[in-house]
């Protein structure tokens, strides 16, 4: 399932707003014996970058959007991906966490 997340990543001279997406998959639940006597251990839920959108820049006293200049907000995604790989293991934690809850909640309400 892909999940977008709409973001503002605060840098020291202005702000970045972004939506970051990935493709989550839930994971499988355990099985511990099936009628043959054999099981299945499951599969943890997983959780990859795709890729990102900027969409605006802030500072102080201006803001700027992407349409206005696509080729600098391209820059920017490149700049804000290598972001997201530097840390994609504490994101991934936290995504595959808040995911984990949603689809709860969202198959909570079928």
């Amino acid at each position: 399932m892909k999940i977008e997340i709409c973001t503002t990543i605060e840098l020291e001279m202005m702000s970045i707003e972004a939506a970051i997406f990935f493709d989550y998959q839930p994971g499988e639940p355990e099985v511990r014996y099936y009628a043959d006597g054999s099981g299945y251990p499951g599969a943890p839920p997983t959780c990859e970058f795709i890729g990102i959108c900027t969409e605006a820049v802030e500072g102080d006293g201006y803001k700027v959007d992407g349409i206005s200049h696509p080729d600098w907000f391209e820059l920017l995604d490149d700049i804000v991906c290598g972001m997201i790989e530097s840390n994609k293991d504490g994101l991934r934690d936290r995504l595959e966490e808040d995911a984990v809850y949603e689809w709860e909640d969202a198959y909570e309400d079928f």
